[in-house]
């Protein structure tokens, strides 16, 4: 384990009693270091996941030479780092084509500020529904068609400095996750005043059927991308 240890220890430039801490020090600094270098940064990631394992081994073994508070330090912070590893973010399947992607806060701030709003529109001032709806639905279009999009170039006095042509497919594929997510959370929404007569007495008509509809709009504006680079 030693001889093992040396060389991947040589590879991040640190000695064999360096704590968890130094050790990713120094495979962030050889990160960056080599970061038009792919095969040598993937070298110094696997290189650091080795010597995590090596440790774990050494561990049971009883020859980890790590001593004092170092080898506490070190103890909590691999433990760190192997709950860290269990929990990854999670990512959307390989099927999806990066059709499916989880948003950032600034465009989840936007979705939500205006599908927010058109759902407590809906709310609020029943008898407009359908026009919040149709707002809901043109807010929806807009916002999923431009996601991802570079920003548009504009002249000194504010005005967009270019025409775009749309994309065809992105055009088609805004206008089918938009209508069909509120086609379907409709059809969710309507088997909910079905299987619960309690909530159709109590609430204003449809509420629940067009708050569906809105939530629908939202999910296909903030889950989903369709512009291609």
């Amino acid at each position: 384990m030693r001889l093992e240890g040396a060389k991947l220890y040589r590879t991040l430039g640190v000695t064999e009693d360096a704590s968890y801490e130094e050790i990713t020090q120094a495979t962030e600094e050889l990160v960056v270091k080599y970061a038009s270098d792919i095969k040598q940064k993937t070298r110094v990631q696997v290189t650091k996941d080795k010597i995590m394992d090596l440790r774990l081994r050494q561990r049971v073994s009883g020859n980890l030479s790590v001593l004092g508070s170092a080898r506490e330090m070190d103890l909590i912070d691999v433990r760190r780092a192997e709950i860290d590893k269990k929990s990854k973010k999670w990512t959307p399947p390989t099927w999806t084509k990066g059709v499916l992607v989880l948003p950032d806060k600034k465009h989840l701030k936007s979705t939500s500020f205006y599908l927010g709003g058109t759902g407590l529109g809906i709310i609020m001032i029943p008898n407009l529904a359908s026009s919040f709806i149709m707002l809901a639905c043109m807010c929806s279009l807009g916002l999923l068609y431009n996601r991802g999009q570079p920003e548009m170039p504009k002249d000194e006095f504010g005005q967009a400095g270019e025409v775009r042509s749309p994309n065809p497919v992105s055009v088609g594929l805004t206008c089918g996750l938009v209508f069909g997510w509120a086609a379907v959370l409709a059809v969710v929404g309507t088997a909910v005043m079905a299987a619960v007569p309690g909530v159709a007495r109590r609430l204003p008509e449809n509420l629940v059927v067009n708050e569906s509809i809105n939530l629908g709009f939202w999910i296909a504006a903030s889950m989903f991308k369709t512009y291609r680079e």
